[in-house]
């Protein structure tokens, strides 16, 4: 089984608004809401501890006046990177009278779509090794639909301005806030082009993206990794860790929570949490079914848990921003072993447990679909019930999002950790008896 990098960088430019979908699944290496490479972590706190020196690590060095300064400089690639995935383009704005806002169900009853009826939200530019995340959540879609019937949207949110004369955890608080905002711009961005279009037929929208505060955790690690020695200890005192020992588990907890406080108190996220609700209250009324996976960092959440105690996470670390809503179906994964006996179904390792409101209440195979041992995660869960609900549709037009949630709940032969396990056929019956009610 292969195990994909994650990564929130790296994606260059996007197709945008294309017409259908069109293009074969390409190999998967590099996704967004796949295990990623860190799901166990590829330091270890006891032998490398993340504010040590690492073997080998040759600090990029430079005439600067401050710590602040060697940390941008040392990060200036991955600036670059952030802006390569998300581009410079203007953010898309909120018409107040918009074709969609005040008439409920706008795309329901059709029966005879001419236009494609689902949306993939997502990137497609192939990476060096060829693998295309946005194809391949398409390409598990069209292994149940016609490839007419799919409609990519890539469209990118200009990034903010990285604050200057602050301190090295002002930058790192920023950053770990930015992962946010970034993510929800993207699906602003893109769900409002669907929205503002009054001759788009699109009832069902797939996000296979993702950041949860674990995923924050993990990239706020990464940078610390590479830091140089300067700017580490500056950043120690900073968090008042600078007297412990290089392995305390508190240094480690200090850091989860300075990235809590970023996230939890951040105006630019709730905004952009604000506008996400609107706009899923928007496609609700507009009768359209919005899809997300549910994130791929439990292994490393386990992993903290173990290591610094339960008691160090909040309760929605593994809670991606894109599923903290009712209205969306979040979507986990499970291991069905390549095989049809559902008694040896189990939760995948990397699938985002969550609990409370926000859990994903609905899973199917997330570990080599389609028979593809690099499609693993997710991301290709997820995909899979956006095609299932399409095809509820096909035989019932009318049916709103939350009888869809109900169906696909009502139809499973089985659950696992708390989540359906949806049965495509049974699905299917729900779906008809429902029509021939209404009729």
């Amino acid at each position: 089984m292969s195990i994909a990098c994650s990564s929130s960088f790296g994606y260059g430019n996007p197709v945008v608004g294309t017409s259908t979908y069109n293009a074969p699944v390409t190999p998967a290496n590099f996704l967004l809401a796949v295990p990623p490479g860190g799901v166990q972590p590829t330091f270890n706190f006891n032998q490398q501890p993340l504010f040590g020196q690492i073997p080998g690590q040759n600090p990029a060095a430079g005439n600067f006046n401050s710590m602040l300064g060697q940390l941008l400089q040392m990060m200036g690639q991955l600036f670059q990177m952030m802006r390569n995935l998300f581009g410079q383009q203007s953010p898309l704005t909120l018409p107040a009278n918009s074709p969609a806002s005040n008439n409920a169900n706008t795309r329901l009853g059709n029966s005879s779509p001419t236009k494609p009826t689902v949306a993939v939200i997502d990137d497609f530019q192939s990476d060096p090794d060829g693998f295309n995340h946005g194809n391949s959540v398409a390409g598990v879609i069209q292994g149940d639909l016609d490839a007419s019937q799919i409609q990519l949207f890539s469209e990118r949110p200009s990034r903010r301005p990285i604050p200057e004369g602050g301190t090295v955890s002002d930058v790192m608080s920023f950053l770990a806030e930015d992962h946010v905002v970034g993510l929800l711009d993207k699906a602003n961005m893109n769900m409002e082009q669907i929205l503002n279009d009054p001759n788009s037929e699109i009832r069902t929208i797939n996000m296979s993206l993702g950041m949860s505060k674990a995923k924050a955790y993990q990239a706020t690690f990464e940078i610390m990794k590479n830091m140089p020695d300067d700017t580490k200890k500056e950043f120690e005192r900073e968090l008042g860790i600078d007297h412990l020992p290089k392995t305390d588990p508190r240094r480690y907890k200090a850091v989860i929570k300075m990235v809590d406080n970023a996230l939890d108190n951040s105006p630019a996220i709730q905004n952009a949490m604000n506008r996400y609700n609107q706009n899923l209250d928007r496609a609700n009324n507009a009768g359209i079914a919005v899809v997300v996976s549910a994130g791929n960092q439990q292994d490393f959440i386990d992993f903290l848990a173990e290591e610094f105690g339960a008691d160090a996470l909040p309760a929605d670390v593994g809670v991606s921003y894109l599923a903290r809503n009712p209205y969306v179906i979040t979507v986990g994964a499970i291991d069905d072993k390549n095989n049809a006996n559902a008694n040896d179904d189990t939760v995948a390792g990397f699938s985002n447990k969550s609990t409370g409101a926000y859990k994903p209440l609905l899973a199917l195979d997330g570990v080599d679909v389609n028979g593809n041992d690099q499609l693993d995660g997710t991301s290709f869960s997820a995909p899979q019930i956006t095609a299932m609900i399409e095809r509820l549709r096909q035989v019932n037009p009318n049916l709103t999002p939350a009888e869809v949630k109900d169906i696909l709940i009502a139809s499973a032969s089985h659950s696992v950790a708390g989540m359906a396990v949806p049965d495509t056929d049974k699905a299917l019956a729900l779906a008809t008896q429902n029509a021939t009610r209404a009729a």
